[in-house]
């Protein structure tokens, strides 16, 4: 058995996705040096298919689909290893499906607000503290309009008090005590609406619980919304999320992207929100944080 078959295709960001039935009784796993992946800077997927083991022939232009998704899943190796006492199907009767490509749209009956730690004792501390608070404040008020999920957490309160009353009206939010710096603690992953695929991210600090509950939600297949002028700590910085795969946003660009139309049952009564005068963070000026869109 000799030769090789090289497929290139593209992709922001992807992972393999194997399909049982490309060849009957070929099933692929990871760790077997019969083929290898390559991936290079998360752009390029080159898969090279060799002979399969124990096989006289190869399989000629198969194409494994790629499938771009939030965070990249590469493996180091990817194989195929064949069943004895099975035949192939002929590559010219296999069609590979449609790459689906993700842009980060957000659907409010499946995104649920998380507001990570905005605690009393952080209150002197934290670089943009009332800014950050009063930008939260507003996502919660605009999520309860449109009746999303919404999580509250405090870090250790009893060295770090309680959530800070700036925020709003928590009455029906559950507020989950925790000491895990991630916000993913069982409290709050048990409690999350099953059809919920994507989360808004507020609160701090940005180097560490904030950007501790990101990473999780990621392993976790949620796509992460970080809201930039919602979160902060005493020296800022989003660039670990955004490579890991979230998405950097606003406020307001998130608010109108949940609501989508002016015909929205909600839309007025969250265009007064939009409308209300903001407290000037400066987190959005020129050369500090990315994204564009305005403050909510």
């Amino acid at each position: 058995c000799s030769g090789k078959n090289r497929t290139k295709l593209w992709t922001k960001k992807a992972q393999v996705v194997l399909q049982q039935d490309w060849a009957l009784g070929v099933q692929a796993r990871p760790s077997v040096a019969n083929g290898t992946l390559h991936l290079a800077q998360h752009l390029q997927i080159i898969v090279t298919i060799d002979c399969l083991a124990g096989r006289n022939s190869l399989i000629e232009d198969d194409v494994l689909a790629i499938k771009e998704t939030e965070q990249c899943s590469p493996q180091p190796s990817l194989a195929l290893e064949s069943q004895a006492g099975t035949k192939m199907r002929s590559a010219a009767s296999v069609q590979p499906p449609a790459m689906v490509r993700c842009v980060g749209k957000l659907n409010s009956n499946r995104t649920a607000l998380f507001l990570c730690d905005m605690q009393e004792k952080f209150r002197k501390t934290i670089t943009h503290f009332p800014a950050i608070v009063d930008t939260s404040s507003r996502m919660l008020r605009a999520c309860q309009i449109m009746k999303m999920p919404v999580f509250v957490t405090e870090q250790y309160p009893k060295g770090l008090s309680h959530t800070v009353p700036e925020l709003g009206d928590l009455s029906g939010v559950t507020v989950i005590d925790k000491t895990q710096f991630s916000m993913c603690v069982n409290a709050v992953m048990s409690a999350l609406p099953s059809e919920i695929d994507s989360v808004l991210l507020c609160g701090i600090e940005a180097h560490a619980c904030v950007q501790q509950t990101s990473l999780d939600l990621l392993e976790k297949n949620f796509q992460v919304h970080v809201i930039v002028d919602a979160v902060s700590s005493r020296n800022p910085r989003l660039d670990r999320m955004k490579s890991a795969g979230c998405w950097l946003t606003t406020s307001e660009s998130a608010v109108l992207a949940l609501l989508r139309d002016a015909s929205h049952p909600h839309f007025k009564e969250v265009q007064k929100i939009i409308w209300e005068p903001s407290l000037d963070s400066g987190l959005l000026q020129p050369g500090g944080r990315e994204p564009s869109g305005g403050k909510l």
